[in-house]
């Protein structure tokens, strides 16, 4: 797990108990693709993800989820438009 990175959309979990670490794989990986599981918080918006990454773990995410506003097209940290039918308003 220590060889892992981070990634705010992983495609692995882990979980401990008294004598063992398991990482499951979530999604497919395709050979030489990275494995990735999440250092922080995933139902938490990217503002505050950063935060707590370059707080706790010194560097700043750029991951695809938060580099992009709309958060993979899931619209997590957004608003839904008072004025239109399908908008969002994006936090930045």
């Amino acid at each position: 797990v220590s060889m892992c990175n981070h990634s705010c959309s992983p495609n692995c979990t882990f979980s401990t108990n008294k004598s063992a670490i398991q990482v499951t794989a979530i999604q497919s990986i395709a050979k030489n693709e990275e494995i990735t599981i999440s250092y922080t918080n995933l139902l938490k918006p990217t503002k505050i993800r950063r935060n707590v990454l370059e707080k706790s773990k010194y560097f700043y995410c750029r991951c695809k989820r938060c580099e992009d506003c709309t958060e993979l097209n899931s619209f997590f940290a957004s608003y839904k438009c008072q004025n239109c039918i399908q908008g969002y308003l994006c936090p930045y």
